[in-house]
């Protein structure tokens, strides 16, 4: 599996998505599933592309799996999910308490379907894990907590003479 590292990750790292629509037969409720895209998010990302049109994207350290193994794997610092679970993911980072570092930690799987619109397909996307705010540094507060706390050892470099 090769592996590239990009400034950005989206749907887009699985291919051309109405190619991947077209091979669902037609008028079939079927999906396609193009990949995975997980990260860990800190932070989101303003812009505006060239028509004008505001953008958000996340920040932060994020995978793009594709389920074709022939296209690679790419790992960023900004991702792009799908409208509408992009939005909720957003929301979360966006509510982490201020004066806080955690982030916020989602994979989802990403499937595409015929859909009744302008393009002819739409995205679908199915949670592997419950988003969650995330602190990065839990897991070593909980392990220096369990050594804080635990019964003291005897010193058996001071034994008697």
């Amino acid at each position: 599996m090769a592996i590239a590292l990009k400034a950005k990750c989206s749907v887009k790292d699985f291919g051309n998505p109405a190619r991947q629509a077209a091979l669902i037969p037609e008028g079939s409720k079927d999906k396609r599933k193009l990949g995975r895209i997980f990260g860990v998010a800190n932070g989101v990302k303003q812009g505006t592309d060239q028509t004008g049109r505001p953008y958000l994207g996340l920040r932060g350290s994020f995978e793009a799996v594709p389920e074709n193994k022939e296209l690679e794997t790419v790992q960023a610092g900004v991702c792009y999910l799908p409208p509408g679970i992009a939005e909720m993911v957003i929301v979360q980072v966006q509510n982490i308490p201020e004066g806080q570092a955690p982030s916020v930690g989602f994979a989802f799987d990403i499937y595409i379907k015929h859909a009744d619109n302008a393009i002819g397909y739409e995205y679908e996307t199915v949670p592997v894990i419950e988003n969650a705010a995330t602190d990065p540094l839990a897991g070593l507060r909980a392990q220096i907590e369990q050594v804080v706390n635990a019964p003291a050892v005897e010193d058996k470099s001071k034994a008697k003479k």
